[in-house]
């Protein structure tokens, strides 16, 4: 019974600021900016469910461009902006990169 409940408890962490995270429904990406020293924001008309409290500003969403994942997160984004492809964006329930906007997680495109 007690590897149970620790399995249960890992799983609940692993998973959890998945669940509970942010998204924006599929449209185009409308801008993106790109700052010091590596951020990119990324701005979206879909349609926004869970966000987090720290995230003030329901459009957007933000990327570490400095990092290994945010490179190549960074390079599907400039390609969806380019080529106009709806996208659906999932926050991590965090706005660590930005103070009030939530960091991507992953996203997907739906054309």
């Amino acid at each position: 019974m007690k590897i149970i409940n620790i399995c249960i408890i890992i799983f609940c962490a692993l998973f959890s600021s998945t669940v509970y995270s942010g998204s924006a429904d599929y449209a185009v990406i409308n801008k993106v900016d790109f700052m010091e020293p590596g951020i990119i924001v990324v701005y979206t008309d879909g349609l926004r469910t869970g966000a987090p409290a720290c995230a003030t500003q329901p459009n957007r969403f933000v990327v570490d461009g400095t990092t290994p994942s945010g490179k190549v997160l960074l390079n599907g984004l400039v390609l969806t902006y380019s080529l106009k492809k709806s996208v659906r964006f999932v926050g991590n329930n965090t706005c660590s990169v930005y103070g009030n906007t939530e960091t991507i997680t992953y996203f997907q495109t739906n054309n």
